[in-house]
């Protein structure tokens, strides 16, 4: 008697079925894991644009002798000269930028970072804001905002 033996080239599909439903499981549990890491490193890597900019700011108040105001650009004194001094500077220091790189005045969602040198927030001294990832004030998780004096 002759023994017939099959053999097996390819997988069923119920086999294929439950690999399909075992990665459909995970994608489901890991994804929004991900999401929320994600949403939490910009917002960290946000902090950390608003300490860069600080830290450029104190360095144009070195050369200058005050921080930039809204006549002289805000924040884009920091990377380019402005252009013409005021009375009120006049003689008081010279500009020796870049203090900052340009990619920097933008927060990790690819929104100017809000500079108001009167500070409403850090009365006397300078607000630096970042409204989240939609832009705009107030917010929770990812689109809250956050200040320089956080």
């Amino acid at each position: 008697m002759t023994k017939i033996v099959h053999k097996r080239n390819a997988f069923t599909l119920v086999e294929i079925l439950v690999v399909v439903i075992i990665v459909a499981m995970l994608a489901a549990f890991l994804v929004p894991q991900v999401a929320k890491k994600l949403g939490k490193a910009k917002s960290n890597l946000a902090k950390a644009g608003i300490s860069a900019l600080e830290t450029g700011l104190q360095e144009y108040y070195t050369d200058m002798g005050h921080f930039p105001t809204e006549e002289e650009g805000g924040l884009q004194a920091l990377i380019r000269s402005p252009e013409q001094e005021t009375e009120d500077n006049e003689g008081t220091g010279s500009w020796d930028g870049e203090y900052i790189k340009p990619s920097k005045l933008l927060d990790p969602w690819g929104h100017p970072y809000i500079y108001n040198p009167e500070g409403e927030i850090n009365v006397g001294s300078y607000d630096i804001i970042c409204f989240g990832a939609d832009g705009e004030p107030g917010g929770d998780g990812e689109n809250k905002d956050l200040f320089n004096d956080e």
